[in-house]
């Protein structure tokens, strides 16, 4: 990530295993709720092991394809870390995001940080319903 002061700034998400940890903890939060975001096939998924693909990797043994835990969310073909996506979505959670302090924030491109505050502010309510968590789901649906 570069810049020593942003890995202060993200206690969290200091590496790409506990992001990719954290946002699965978010969209599967139990085993009830595992749904495969490519079929929709309930229950079909299981993590793959091995080498060869790296972590994070899913086999859905339904629609048998593999896919990450970004797959169906804003960050779906990014190639921005998802350390940095989850920061930034919990920042525009307090605060109105503008892509000149999120370049500056995540040290990332002019474009990066334009099409990530668009994204998140498109997809964004506005205005959480009652009951909801900080951390509403509104991410995981693309229209």
């Amino acid at each position: 990530m570069g810049d020593p002061e942003i890995q202060d700034r993200l206690p969290r998400f200091r590496n790409e295993s506990a992001a990719r940890e954290r946002l699965a903890s978010l969209r599967w939060p139990d085993y009830i709720s595992k749904f495969c975001p490519l079929c929709g096939a309930w229950r079909s998924f299981e993590p793959l092991g091995g080498e060869s693909m790296g972590e994070g990797w899913y086999h859905c043994a339904e629609c048998r394809n593999k896919f990450t835990v970004r797959a169906g969310t804003i960050m779906q073909h990014s190639q921005i870390p998802l350390s940095k996506w989850l920061y930034a979505i919990e920042l525009s959670e307090w605060f109105e995001l503008k892509p000149a302090s999120i370049k500056k924030l995540l040290d990332i491109t002019d474009n990066s940080a334009r099409r990530m505050v668009r994204l998140i502010n498109a997809y964004r309510p506005k205005r959480a319903p009652i009951g909801w968590e900080r951390w509403p789901p509104w991410w995981q649906i693309k229209k």
